[in-house]
């Protein structure tokens, strides 16, 4: 294990200084890439608000991978009890940024419900047959959801329907 000389030592005492701080940090990231880093990669920084983050990566990988991460978001329903015919049930949703619908997940305790979610009043799906056993769909008729929009959950046709679970599962780039 290597030893790493800082070259400013901060008491508990202290106030910040950024300066220093980040002195602190670029030894210890200069150790790091001479001893453990060298062999397999490297040390990437990047700040995050008002934190510093450290991200290590493989010296194969570049800076625009870590770019083009995905992030998934899912939009939820969960309505208690025996369910009737209705638009708009349960929450609506704003999206907050542009997303892609890539699976609808539904399900119901008991009963048989058809099911459709809208974008305002466009179809993203509709007559999702829901039943006591866990489905889900990939094939969506409007894919694309715009920051703003609003998600509503609309029940077309009920028989009986308790304890109705839907998820609406996004990407977002």
């Amino acid at each position: 294990m290597a030893n790493i000389t800082l070259p400013n030592n901060i008491q508990n005492t202290d106030t910040s200084d950024a300066d220093k701080l980040m002195a602190n940090l670029n030894a210890i990231i200069t150790e790091y890439n001479a001893t453990v880093g060298g062999l397999s990669g490297s040390i990437v920084t990047a700040p995050l608000g008002s934190a510093l983050q450290v991200l290590r990566r493989n010296s194969a990988n570049t800076a625009n991978e870590y770019a083009t991460l995905a992030v998934n978001r899912a939009f939820s329903w969960y309505l208690d009890g025996t369910s009737i015919v209705a638009d708009e049930v349960g929450a609506k949703y704003i999206a907050p940024q542009n997303m892609t619908v890539t699976k609808i997940w539904f399900k119901l305790t008991s009963g048989t419900a058809t099911i459709r979610i809208q974008n305002g009043t466009t179809d993203i799906q509709n007559s999702l047959s829901v039943t006591s056993s866990v489905g889900n769909t990939t094939t969506i008729a409007s894919a694309t959801i715009v920051a703003g929009d609003v998600i509503s959950l609309d029940i077309t046709a009920a028989s009986s329907p308790v304890g109705l679970i839907v998820a609406v599962e996004c990407s977002q780039p």
